[in-house]
């Protein structure tokens, strides 16, 4: 089997097909816009977007009427998102910025932040998640609020066989290209010293025919948090834990884990 890739490197198949492969997530991201749209309010607000990526929420947000600026550390998605929002970008309603979650600065507040679909889980130590939390207490509005979309810790702390994988394989046909994709992952290893989950996923391009035209197989990795360290962690940076949720649809129980944050009462 070749080396992996890295996961949206540059002419990657996670980044080609980055905005496909999304819309077919399905559970994970059931309710996703509904749940920020209402935390950021009727009124037109000011959100900043941990990992943006190609713009996919960032678009969704600003055809609400809301103010986003886009922070991303890879530039080929951040070029899509540019390319994708162009009139926005133009409109000076949407900004783009290419930095690292844990070390950027930004002019005034924001009422709404959040770190969307896995973002803030590609931290892989506690002194990043650590960094990223103070960058969203610094750049948060008094009353503002933050969101995680992390994955759930026994997602990733479980090492699975190819047995156990054969059951992952996403077929998505691409009419626009005669063409048909399919994701299978082929490795799922869970380190439990480091706290970190090592997936590979092999891509797959074929013609109408199902002949191989092109195929890559490419790693990501995150990493989790454990019970016990949340607490100290969130006192650390000042911020508290006001909900967290497993789905993003009220009432609805879901595999996710998502975190909504506000700044600590200095009184309490």
């Amino acid at each position: 089997m070749p080396q992996p890739r890295p996961y949206y490197a540059e002419n990657s198949f996670s980044l080609t097909f980055y905005d496909i492969m999304t819309a077919c997530a399905g559970d994970q991201l059931n309710g996703e816009i509904g749940f920020y749209v209402q935390l950021a309010g009727k009124q037109p607000a000011r959100i900043l977007e941990l990992g943006c990526g190609t713009g996919r929420v960032t678009a969704a947000l600003a055809e609400r009427g809301h103010t986003i600026c886009g922070v991303d550390l890879s530039a080929p998605m951040l070029e899509q998102a540019r390319l994708k929002l162009a009139n926005n970008v133009a409109l000076g309603k949407v900004h783009f910025l290419q930095a690292d979650m844990c070390d950027f600065s930004l002019d005034g507040r924001f009422d709404l932040i959040i770190a969307p679909f896995y973002s803030f889980s590609h931290l892989l130590t506690m002194e990043q998640r650590r960094a990223g939390l103070a960058r969203i207490a610094e750049h948060m509005a008094p009353d503002g609020r933050a969101v995680l979309h992390l994955i759930k810790r026994d997602t990733l702390a479980t090492t699975l066989d190819v047995s156990e994988l054969t059951n992952s394989r996403t077929t998505i046909p691409l009419p626009s290209h005669q063409a048909i994709l399919t994701a299978q992952s082929i490795g799922h290893s869970a380190d439990h010293a480091a706290q970190r989950c090592d997936i590979s996923v092999k891509y797959q391009l074929m013609d109408n025919n199902r002949r191989i035209v092109a195929e890559s197989v490419e790693q990501l990795t995150y990493g989790w948090i454990e019970a016990d360290q949340i607490a100290p962690l969130l006192k650390d940076t000042g911020l508290h834990l006001t909900r967290r949720e497993t789905g993003f649809i009220e009432g609805q129980h879901g595999n996710e884990d998502i975190w909504v944050l506000a700044h600590k009462d200095p009184n309490a």
